[in-house]
C-alpha cells in the first residue's frame, strides 16, 4: 500500500514539475517578445523617425534618426562635441545624450527631403556647431560595428535601446525610460537644403 502511495505521489510531483517548467518557459518567451521586438518588424517602417539598416554584413548596423538638438552643441575641454537630441514626434520629448568623439565627422546635405539625393563630406567636428543650430531638424547617423569577437556591450545596449524606440513609434505608445548613462556616438549629421530644381 505504501509503495502505491509513494508511486502516486512521485507521478503527481513529476506532472507538477513539468507544468511549472512549461509555464516558466512560456513566460520567458513572452517577456522576450515584449522587450525585444523582432527586427523584421522594425526595419525601415514608413513615417518612423528612426530607420535601421545593415552595413556590409548582418552584424553591423546603421541607424538614421530624425529630430533636433534642444540647444546648441557644446565642445568640451577634451574636444568632444556633446548635445541632447530629441527624436521627431516623441510625445515624451525624451533627450538622448549624444557625443562626437572623433576629430572629424560626416556632414551631409539632402536636397529637399531625407529620402532624396545627399552629399556627405568629412568635416572638422569643431565646425559642426556653426552648421547646426538648436531646434533645427537634422538626421543623425549612428553606426555600430561588430568585430571578430562579436558585438560589444555598447553595440548591444545601443541596438536594444534604439530598437525599442523604433517599436514604440510603430505602436504609437511611448513609455520606454532611456537609461541615465545612455550616450549615442554620432558618426554623421545631415540637414535638408532647398532643392536645386
Amino acid at each position: 500500500m505504501r509503495s502505491k502511495t509513494f508511486i502516486l505521489l512521485a507521478i503527481i510531483l513529476l506532472i507538477s514539475l513539468g507544468l511549472i517548467l512549461i509555464l516558466y518557459s512560456r513566460s520567458q518567451k513572452l517577456e522576450k517578445t515584449i522587450s525585444s521586438p523582432p527586427s523584421t518588424q522594425i526595419i525601415n517602417q514608413a513615417n518612423n523617425p528612426i530607420r535601421k539598416g545593415t552595413i556590409e554584413s548582418n552584424n553591423s548596423v546603421q541607424y538614421e534618426i530624425v529630430g533636433n538638438f534642444n540647444q546648441d552643441l557644446q565642445v568640451r575641454e577634451d574636444g568632444v562635441l556633446i548635445g541632447n537630441f530629441i527624436i521627431k514626434g516623441d510625445k515624451l520629448k525624451r533627450q538622448l545624450k549624444t557625443g562626437i568623439l572623433q576629430q572629424k565627422v560626416y556632414y551631409g546635405e539632402y536636397e529637399g527631403a531625407y529620402t532624396s539625393k545627399s552629399t556627405w563630406k568629412l568635416t572638422d567636428t569643431q565646425e559642426i556647431p556653426n552648421l547646426i543650430k538648436a531646434d533645427q531638424e537634422v538626421l543623425m547617423r549612428v553606426q555600430l560595428f561588430a568585430d571578430n569577437t562579436g558585438k560589444s556591450a555598447y553595440y548591444q545596449s545601443t541596438e536594444t535601446a534604439l530598437d525599442l524606440l523604433i517599436y514604440e513609434f510603430k505602436q504609437n505608445k511611448f513609455e520606454y525610460r532611456i537609461p541615465v548613462d545612455f550616450v549615442l556616438s554620432i558618426s554623421g549629421i545631415g540637414v535638408i537644403i532647398p532643392s536645386s530644381r
